[in-house]
């Protein structure tokens, strides 16, 4: 890790890029192809404290609790590891990994959202895209999946813009758009993905709707006070009624007008924010 053994937790944790659940490849291909090439002896260690990776070998979670273990016997002059020091050992190993099981796993299903995929997500809201039978359809055309991007992402991308998020990229297509599966993945509770004839469909789960428009407000109220989300909520429904006739001619739109005005009142409406200190 470009360092020489310090803290243990410090060390683990200097590790966790690497070793973790959901470890990014690209992380992991750095490291490994910052290591020296591994040498005969650096093979007769077992492949638990030091696998081989791609010519080099790379010390394991396990492998720096054994060091601290040794460190520890060097430091005492001792020369036998006791049952005490094994199962603590043992003890370090299985708690870390537990952890870092347990945080994937939530993370799984909590997680920061950003604009532009809250901006997704109130999109589905207001085209009333509730069930599977009004699903919105990301096609698996490549030309489909364009054109409904044209349609769709600058809408997302002018909310994001008006809460001073990131700005999305407005050219390509809708079905592998990380604004999209974002939304899939932290609010898939509210919302279902799935594979359908001509591509994939999103849609609002029966009997979620109320619990996703919910979720939607609480995570804007983090981001901007009530003033920047009423003109970007406003600005998304004037945008999408704009493009409303273009997503019924693909058979896209099921926007309810009723529930459109329900949908504003309830995320961004000045008025109806709770006063400090009420009730």
């Amino acid at each position: 890790m470009d360092d020489p053994p310090g803290d243990l937790e410090a060390d683990l944790i200097a590790l966790a890029p690497v070793f973790t659940s959901g470890a990014k490849p690209k992380a992991v291909k750095e490291r490994v192809y910052s290591l020296p090439a591994a040498n005969a002896e650096d093979h007769l260690l077992p492949s638990d404290v030091l696998v081989p990776i791609d010519g080099a070998l790379l010390i394991t979670p396990e492998g720096r609790i054994l060091l601290d273990v040794l460190l520890d016997l060097q430091r005492s002059g001792h020369t036998t590891i006791d049952v005490s020091q094994q199962v603590r050992a043992l003890q370090t190993a299985i708690t870390l990994r537990t952890e870092w099981q347990r945080t994937w796993l939530k993370n799984q299903f909590e997680g920061t959202l950003s604009a532009s995929p809250l901006g997704a997500a109130l999109f589905l809201l207001v085209n009333g895209s509730n069930g599977p039978e009004a699903a919105f359809t990301l096609p698996s055309a490549d030309s489909e999946d364009r054109q409904v991007g044209q349609i769709i992402l600058p809408l997302i991308a002018r909310f994001s813009e008006r809460l001073g998020g990131r700005v999305p990229e407005t050219s390509g297509g809708v079905r592998k758009h990380w604004v999209f599966t974002q939304v899939s993945r932290i609010l898939g509770r509210d919302v279902a993905r799935e594979p359908a004839v001509r591509g994939t469909i999103m849609y609002i789960r029966p009997g979620r709707q109320a619990a996703l428009l919910d979720e939607v407000a609480s995570r804007l109220a983090k981001l901007a006070d009530v003033h920047r989300r009423y003109e970007a909520v406003s600005g998304l429904v004037d945008g999408y009624r704009e493009i409303r006739g273009e997503l019924a001619a693909l058979g896209q739109m099921y926007e309810d007008p009723t529930a459109t005005r329900r949908i504003i009142q309830r995320v961004a409406d000045p008025m109806t924010e709770p006063q400090a200190g009420g009730s």
